[in-house]
């Protein structure tokens, strides 16, 4: 609970910004890149396209240890609509509404939302295709989504796939690129503008650091899906290997929180509230305050 606290008093501070470095990110993504069947974009026309799918790894992750799980993220931009509100005046939400796609699908099956009907691929940077045996479905963190008739209008919609350490443990180091396809129902391949996510594999390592990180990577992926005492045994294991893993911290204390042991909580809540500098005035006023409210539970 507390990470959301301070996730939101960062987005106060980054919205500011965050436009501006998007867009200035994608043109220059979209002039460097390269092109081509065997390139890690599409050769798709930003400019022109009508889709956007951006893969990104959560903390921006592009290296990791073999046997570590990978968090990514897949979002989805529909790019007319906010070309047709930017360029029409008289009516620009009239415009956008108008250039909606339709997500999620119905068939004789059932219901079939658009989390489900992507199709991930994972290869090596030479292109050749790995993981092909892989059920995707099972790794969308939320797998249990209903459809409600979504459309794809001017806010972006997302969705987060993990991939488990197990997973990958038995690749070789190296460097690899995830794409995603959408079915062309939503939009076909000519419409599309992909950015890939690439990361590298390097090997383990018997540096305390290291293995702090591979740690706190299981306990995130476990906070993520909700597995407390999992998440918890695992950033203990990364505050052992590091002390200074702070992050871990946290997540020792919201595992405590949601299993019910608030003093647990309290005090690793505390611990993590020394790591703050005073200069970090805002949130450490937001965390005592929130350390106070948990503790008035206790009594």
């Amino acid at each position: 609970m507390w990470r959301l606290i301070e996730k939101l008093l960062q987005i106060i501070f980054l919205v500011t910004t965050a436009a501006t470095v998007f867009v200035i990110a994608a043109i220059v993504w979209s002039s460097l890149r390269p092109t081509g069947p065997g390139s890690a974009g599409q050769s798709v026309d930003p400019a022109t396209a009508l889709v956007e799918v951006r893969l990104s790894s959560h903390g921006d992750a592009s290296r990791l240890f073999v046997g570590q799980p990978l968090v990514f993220e897949v979002v989805l931009l529909n790019l007319e609509a906010r070309r047709v509100r930017k360029e029409n005046r008289v009516d620009p939400e009239g415009a956008a509404a108008a250039a909606e796609i339709v997500l999620d699908y119905e068939d004789s099956a059932g219901d079939l939302p658009w989390e489900q009907r992507l199709a991930v691929h994972m290869s090596t940077s030479a292109g050749t295709k790995i993981l092909d045996t892989l059920d995707w479905h099972t790794r969308l963190l939320n797998s249990g989504v209903a459809p409600a008739g979504r459309k794809l209008a001017l806010a972006p919609v997302r969705t987060t796939f993990i991939i488990d350490g197990a997973d990958l443990a038995n690749l070789p180091p190296g460097r690899y690129i995830l794409r995603v396809a959408l079915p062309p129902e939503i939009a076909p391949t000519e419409d599309l503008t992909v950015i890939p996510l690439e990361f590298e594999l390097v090997p383990e390592t018997d540096q305390n650091t290291d293995r702090a990180i591979v740690s706190l990577a299981v306990a995130r992926v476990a906070a993520l899906r909700g597995e407390s005492a999992r998440a918890v045994e695992a950033a203990l294991t990364a505050l052992a290997w590091d002390p200074l893993q702070d992050e871990a911290l946290t997540i020792v204390a919201e595992g405590w929180e949601q299993q019910g042991d608030l003093e647990q909580a309290v005090g690793w809540y505390e611990r993590y509230l020394e790591t703050l500098p005073d200069s970090e005035n805002e949130q450490r006023n937001a965390l005592e305050e929130y350390i106070e409210a948990v503790r008035e539970q206790l009594d």
